[in-house]
């Protein structure tokens, strides 16, 4: 989401800090782009095709759908509209990726009203977030052999990242300030999202001997955290300049509810693909 313009009373520092951030976002854009259209000419694959647009457009209405569920459920911090950019980018590549987020961020903003004061550096963000679907998906998709063991590795140490960045956050959450959205009943509900998300994980690992599906289980995982570690350098320093408040507790309140989202961002966004692609083995 695109916020509102800088603030009349920011400092010489925020002013600096903003557009050093914003320089450095429109770089990576720039290669991101640069690398999305050498992928595309080198595989020979147009750029839209009926199919793609069809598919881009099913998913833009399920994003709006989760416009509506971010603002309804907005009071406990629920909100999902990193998934679609993600799945777009992992399904049809990163330029389709960058080109769906672009669309999808100017359409988030007009629903909920803030195109008259777009913010170029909150702009970044989700393209970069479509982006970096495209480039997981690309590694997903090739042939490479990932052993169950290395998987089995791989998501633990995501969840451990995620369980001590919950309870740090919420922990300094607490002593630095007592008037912040935090709420001690997010730590519940977050505890039971993680604990369901590693038996589940840990299900398919010990029960179920499909590859694909810890392979999936674990490239969802690792994508949706790396876009949430992108939004947590960019989101809290464009928040504490547009609205003039405390850095720290901006970046501990995001931290803590990005910790929880990620696993419930990772079950929507695999119960999407695998929809995906029983969908298409029907056509």
């Amino acid at each position: 989401m695109t916020h509102i313009w800088l603030s009349s009373h920011s400092t010489k520092t925020d002013w600096l800090s903003w557009g050093i951030m914003l320089a450095v976002m429109l770089v990576i854009l720039i290669f991101a782009l640069i690398f999305s259209i050498n992928y595309n000419r080198r595989r020979k694959e147009p750029f839209l095709t009926i199919k793609k647009v069809v598919i881009m457009s099913t998913f833009l209405a399920i994003f709006i759908i989760f416009i509506g569920l971010n603002m309804a459920l907005k009071s406990i911090h629920i909100e999902l509209t990193y998934v679609i950019p993600i799945l777009v980018g992992f399904l049809l590549g990163p330029l389709e990726g960058i080109f769906f987020s672009f669309v999808a961020d100017t359409t988030n903003s007009l629903l909920t009203g803030y195109i008259a004061s777009y913010s170029p550096l909150s702009a970044t963000l989700l393209p970069l977030i479509g982006f970096i679907g495209g480039l997981m998906g690309i590694i997903y998709y090739r042939k490479n052999e990932y052993s169950r063991p290395f998987l089995m590795l791989t998501f633990q140490i995501i969840m451990l990242i995620i369980t001590t960045l919950l309870i740090v956050a919420a922990l300094l959450l607490n002593t630095i300030s007592k008037k912040t959205t935090f709420k001690i009943p997010l730590i519940i509900l977050a505890s039971i999202i993680l604990t369901i998300l590693e038996v589940t994980y840990c299900y398919i690992f010990f029960f179920r001997k499909k590859e694909t599906n810890l392979k999936l289980w674990t490239f969802i995982l690792l994508t949706i955290t790396l876009a949430r570690i992108f939004g947590l350098i960019i989101s809290p320093l464009s928040n504490s300049v547009v609205f003039k408040s405390n850095y720290e507790v901006w970046l501990l309140t995001m931290t803590f509810h990005s910790s929880y989202l990620i696993p419930i961002e990772a079950f929507v966004c695999y119960s999407l693909i695998k929809t995906n692609d029983y969908i298409m083995n029907l056509s």
